[in-house]
């Protein structure tokens, strides 16, 4: 499975779209705040994740990094 966080409607349509042709279901996510909350709640279940960079809330970059050190904290506590 694939998260898409893209604060742009037609990119988000477009991105999901092709994924659809590919046959890969994905998810989405209009800021990178959203995307943190979704990927916590959710731990494991996504693959991927497609992140647009500017975004409102909380943009890309910030996002990745508080996912990316909740990802290194669950696998030390393994």
């Amino acid at each position: 499975r694939v998260l898409v966080v893209e604060d742009n409607m037609i990119n988000q349509k477009v991105i999901v779209g092709l994924l659809k042709k590919l046959g890969i279901q994905a998810d989405t996510c209009m800021n990178g705040l959203q995307a943190v909350e979704r990927f916590t709640q959710q731990a494991g279940r996504y693959d991927l994740i497609l992140m647009d960079c500017e975004m409102p809330e909380m943009d890309g970059f910030t996002a990745t990094q508080v996912i990316r050190q909740c990802q290194f904290t669950d696998e030390r506590l393994k």
